[in-house]
């Protein structure tokens, strides 16, 4: 079978998974929710989430989520409504700031047998950062 039956994560409707989280409908919304983003973007450099949201029409959590993916990229500050899902700090773009990534990413230390590696939890890595 080349995909499974779920719903969609913004209409709720049932359709085939081929591997994004959308159904074919709500993703050409979505492509052309960036498209619009992306042109005001280029006309308003530095803009923040709420006035990009307000100026395109474009949802404020599909902005954001624009953001997390890496499609676009926002100034880290008080303003910025992007934070590490882990330490909370601002980040401008995905969902880990730098210190919190290299942290999961060094989960093999070089001393264990291989195979062998830690997992560690986000709360974990939150306290070890803090």
């Amino acid at each position: 079978m080349a995909g499974e039956v779920r719903n969609c994560k913004r209409c709720g409707k049932l359709f085939m998974c081929a591997g994004t989280p959308v159904c074919p409908e709500c993703l050409v919304k979505e492509e052309e929710q960036y498209r619009v983003v992306k042109r005001y973007l280029d006309g308003h450099p530095g803009t923040g989430v709420q006035e990009t949201s307000d100026e395109t029409k474009v949802p404020v959590d599909v902005v954001v989520e624009f953001l997390r993916q890496g499609l676009l990229v926002t100034g880290a500050g008080p303003l910025s409504q992007l934070t590490c899902i882990v330490c909370k700090k601002p980040i401008t773009k995905g969902r880990l700031c730098a210190r919190c990534e290299a942290a999961l990413g060094s989960g093999a230390a070089t001393d264990r047998k291989p195979g062998q590696s830690r997992m560690y939890t986000m709360e974990s890595i939150g306290k070890k950062n803090s």
